[in-house]
């Protein structure tokens, strides 16, 4: 199920080993085409790589700019990765989260058009000319976004494997305001 909000959103993601909680948010599933199976001694890096050149069209992580967010102290597990434009993996290995704002992709937008500031806080603002997007730590694998449209766009959020740190992710499922993601409960 997916489903468009429009204006200002708030999103909380509590994560817990590869989970998502997404309370007042929204999920689209992102599945991509076909690719032949790996060899058990590709790495998730290895298989992404042979994505994206199967498929250079789609929206693929800039691998580039990388931002920890994370709580003081907190180990590598419970550590946020941020690239510039407001993509978002919750922890490494788990999955991509990414903004949409009409037909512009947070993976997408031109890097001359994206600013990127540390708020007062544990977190990053990102500034484009479609959306503003605040990821805050509120404790740690526990992170909060603050999305605001501009131009009167309608948001969404991608969840999908690949991301700053993504991993494998084989189901999204939501029925009757239960997401479970890789089969698992979120909440």
């Amino acid at each position: 199920m997916s489903r468009q909000i429009t204006g200002a959103g708030v999103f909380s993601l509590a994560v817990a080993s590869a989970l998502l909680g997404v309370l007042g948010g929204i999920l689209i599933g992102h599945a991509r085409g076909a690719v032949p199976p790996l060899s058990p001694r590709y790495t998730q890096r290895q298989e992404l790589l042979q994505h994206m050149k199967a498929d250079p069209s789609q929206p693929w992580p800039r691998s580039i700019g990388h931002v920890v967010l994370a709580w003081p102290g907190s180990r590598l597990d419970q550590k946020g990765y941020l690239e510039p434009g407001g993509s978002f993996s919750p922890g490494v290995g788990s999955f991509g989260i990414l903004i949409q704002a009409g037909n512009f992709i947070s993976s997408t937008i031109p890097l001359k058009q994206i600013k990127q500031s540390m708020d007062s806080g544990l977190g990053i603002t990102t500034e484009s000319p479609y959306y503003s997007a605040d990821w805050t730590v509120e404790s740690p694998r526990s992170f909060l976004l603050k999305l605001q449209a501009r131009m009167g766009l309608p948001l969404s959020l991608l969840l999908r494997s690949d991301g700053p740190a993504g991993g494998p992710l084989s189901s999204i499922t939501w029925d009757k305001g239960v997401v479970l993601v890789n089969g698992i409960l979120a909440n």
